[in-house]
C-alpha cells in the first residue's frame, strides 16, 4: 500500500512516440528542382492506476454519485504515509497527447553561379489535456478534533496516533474534491524564406537570405483560455 511492486496505490505512466515523414523530389527542368516534405509526430503521455477499490465500495456517500466509482480517495495523515494515490494526475488518470504536423515545399533554381531557394514552412502544433485530479476527494487527518482540548496547540495535535483516531472516527480536518481539467489548444506557424548561395570563386561561396515568420498564438478549441488580449480597452474598474 506504499507504492512498492503490486501495491494497489501504485501509478503507471505510459509514454509513446509515433511519427512519420514523406519526401517528394522532382526535377522540373535543367535548372528547377522541387522538393516537398511532410511529417507528423505525436508524443502521448498517459498516467493511470489499475485495480483499486472505489469510493463507492468504501461507503463514501458524500462524494458526488457520478464520481463514486472512479477510484480510491486519497487520505493524508500527519504522522503516517499517504493512503491512496500519491499524485493527483494518477487519480482517475491523465491523458496528454502532443501532435505536430508540418509541410515544407522548397523550389530550387540554378542561375549561373547562383543557387536560389524559395520555400514555405507550415506547422500546426496541438496539445490536448484531460485529468479528473482527486475526483473522489483528498482528506487530511490530524489531531485537531482528537486532542485533549481545542487550545492544546500544535504539539498535542500532531502526536502520533491522533490522526489515526480521527480517521477511525471519520472526522477529517480538511478535504477537497477536484473538478475535471480539460483543454484543447493549438497554434499555427507560417514561414517564408529565400536563400541565395552565390559561388563567388572555387574557394568562396557567399550565402544571403531572409526569412519571415508568422505565429498565430495559442488558441483553445472551446474558448476556455483568454487569447488576443486587447491592451487598448479601458479597465472597467478605473473611475
Amino acid at each position: 500500500m506504499t507504492g512498492e511492486e503490486d501495491s494497489i496505490f501504485r501509478g503507471f505512466e505510459n509514454r509513446r512516440n509515433n511519427g512519420g515523414n514523406v519526401d517528394y523530389t522532382s526535377t522540373l527542368s535543367s535548372n528547377f528542382i522541387l522538393d516537398i516534405r511532410g511529417s507528423y509526430n505525436q508524443f502521448k503521455l498517459l498516467r493511470y492506476q489499475d485495480d483499486q477499490p472505489s469510493a463507492a465500495e468504501l461507503g463514501f456517500n458524500g462524494i458526488p454519485v457520478s464520481r463514486r466509482d472512479n477510484i480510491f480517495p486519497r487520505f493524508d495523515f500527519r504522522n503516517y504515509l499517504t493512503v491512496g494515490s500519491l499524485r493527483s494526475d494518477y487519480n482517475a488518470g491523465q491523458e496528454r497527447p502532443f501532435n505536430l504536423f508540418s509541410v515544407q515545399p522548397t523550389l530550387t533554381q540554378i542561375v549561373g553561379n547562383h543557387t536560389l531557394k524559395y520555400g514555405y514552412d507550415f506547422r500546426r502544433l496541438r496539445e490536448q489535456f484531460s485529468t479528473d485530479g482527486n475526483s473522489t476527494g483528498r482528506f487530511l487527518f490530524d489531531g485537531t478534533y482528537t486532542m485533549q482540548a481545542s487550545n492544546s496547540g500544535a504539539t498535542q495535535r500532531d502526536l502520533a496516533g491522533r490522526d489515526v483516531a480521527a480517521f477511525l472516527l471519520g472526522i477529517p480536518t480538511s478535504g477537497t474534491i477536484d473538478n475535471p481539467t480539460e483543454y484543447d489548444t493549438s497554434s499555427i506557424y507560417h514561414a517564408f524564406f529565400f536563400h541565395d548561395a552565390f559561388r563567388f570563386s572555387q574557394k568562396m561561396t557567399i550565402n544571403l537570405g531572409f526569412r519571415y515568420e508568422l505565429k498565430s498564438g495559442v488558441r483553445e478549441a472551446e474558448g476556455r483560455i483568454v487569447t488576443n488580449f486587447n491592451r487598448t480597452v479601458v479597465n472597467a474598474a478605473d473611475f
